[in-house]
């Protein structure tokens, strides 16, 4: 690769960093509103909030345009980049299963941030948290900031008996939890940003 090729490399590299930034603190700015905000009510959203009552699902989509000037060298170079947020639904075949996804692009479709969460915590209608506005938004900003995909993934994690008798409210003498499964948003590198929530795991019993 010649001198020029890698300038070119570097300058695009740089171009797009400084758009994840300016994305990065407009997700986070969507996600103070709406903390600020009273709560959406069932038949329009409070005009204070900042994104469309389906959100974070269906057709929900949000763009902004950044504007600035970028000094290369000598040279004032003047960007304007039009950044789209959206849920892109199911990142593998319909119905369940695959995870799903919600992506900052800009208008060329290069992703700038994705989130992911995987297909079987997305499905399970007794996950101990939510998803709502505030997880995706906190997800996508994570990933933006860290310039990496971030997942909403789960882990299993073995425990002592007497520490899970100990812990769990739902513990007896005949039915006591084996392990915990840990639900964190983390890189695919193993990075963890923060730990949504827990749910105890049970063996499963044979029958009588």
């Amino acid at each position: 690769m010649n001198e020029d090729a890698q300038d070119l490399d570097w300058y695009i590299t740089a171009v797009i960093n400084e758009l994840r930034s300016f994305a990065h603190m407009w997700i986070d700015g969507f996600r103070r509103r709406i903390r600020a905000a009273p709560p959406i009510t069932l038949d329009r959203p409070h005009p204070a909030h900042p994104l469309p009552v389906g959100f974070p699902f269906g057709d929900s989509a949000v763009s902004e345009t950044f504007e600035w000037i970028y000094e290369c060298g000598r040279e004032q170079v003047r960007h304007v980049h039009r950044v789209a947020f959206a849920f892109h639904g199911r990142t593998g075949p319909p119905g369940a299963g695959s995870s799903v996804a919600w992506k900052v692009l800009t208008e060329t479709g290069v992703v700038l941030g994705v989130f992911e969460i995987a297909g079987p915590i997305y499905d399970d209608a007794a996950r101990p948290f939510s998803i709502d506005a505030d997880v995706v938004l906190e997800g996508v900003a994570a990933s933006l900031g860290a310039r990496t995909p971030v997942h909403l993934a789960s882990r299993v994690v073995p425990v002592e008996a007497a520490d899970a008798a100990a812990g769990s409210r739902y513990a007896s003498a005949a039915r006591t939890p084996c392990a915990l499964r840990v639900y964190e948003l983390r890189t695919p590198s193993g990075y963890v940003f923060r730990r949504v929530g827990t749910r105890w795991v049970f063996p499963v019993l044979a029958p009588d």
